[in-house]
């Protein structure tokens, strides 16, 4: 049972920190949800506060993130062209874990990742529904 109420923890706050992260829900509704998650409200209030208030930058970070892995998709895909496959970028991206994505972009597509100028709300909804069909 403790390893299911573990399980669920985590799970739910990651499930919480992405609705956050992607902007489906607001800072005071994580604080609002946060307790039902947690059978401890010391614990919840904590969690809010350790990601929330002590890692502000997290939000931009990801941000920044999608960016440089929507502009690295879009040089592999022109440079392809016609043999591009999404499955199979995602796929080899993710290959390479947790290094920088500067990193993934050399060593798996030979590419040397190019600054980002900007980045539109629409080219972020597109990601998500071409990765969620």
């Amino acid at each position: 049972m403790v390893a299911y109420s573990i399980l669920y923890e985590v799970l739910s706050t990651g499930l919480l920190d992405a609705k956050l992260h992607s902007g489906q829900i607001t800072v005071a509704d994580a604080v609002h949800q946060a307790p039902e998650i947690f059978q401890d409200a010391k614990i919840a209030y904590k969690w809010v506060e350790q990601r929330l208030l002590e890692q502000p930058t997290a939000r931009s970070c990801y941000g920044l993130g999608l960016a440089q892995i929507l502009a690295l998709r879009e040089q592999v895909k022109q440079q392809q062209g016609k043999r591009f496959d999404l499955k199979a970028f995602h796929r080899k991206f993710l290959s390479y874990g947790f290094l920088p994505i500067a990193s993934v972009s050399k060593l798996a597509f030979n590419q040397t990742l190019r600054p980002i100028q900007s980045i539109s709300n629409a080219e972020i909804k597109g990601y998500y529904s071409s990765a969620n069909p």
